[in-house]
């Protein structure tokens, strides 16, 4: 598979797994239903879009984004996750 390029001010990001802890519920949810109440989401930063105002790549390494705005892409069995820059929270 050729590189993928992010575009139109996106970051393709890597996730950081999250430690998770195991809770016992006693509600019946549909399934398929995201029970994660986290909102945000610790990814590492591998490439961005030439179009971004900010050098994100450049001066962070990692970056806090809202988790629900993350876009999950499948490409030839591959999943990538992108995020607008104007969802980043913070960087270090």
């Amino acid at each position: 598979m050729n590189t993928v390029i992010p575009f139109n001010k996106r970051l393709k990001v890597s996730l950081i797994e999250k430690k998770k802890e195991k809770k016992t519920t006693w509600i019946t949810i549909p399934e398929g239903t995201q029970v994660d109440g986290d909102p945000y989401q610790v990814c590492v930063i591998l490439d961005q879009a030439d179009d971004c105002t900010c050098d994100f790549d450049e001066r962070y390494t990692h970056i806090v984004v809202e988790s629900q705005m993350l876009e999950k892409v499948e490409v030839d069995e591959q999943e990538l996750f992108f995020i607008k820059e104007n969802y980043v929270v913070c960087g270090w």
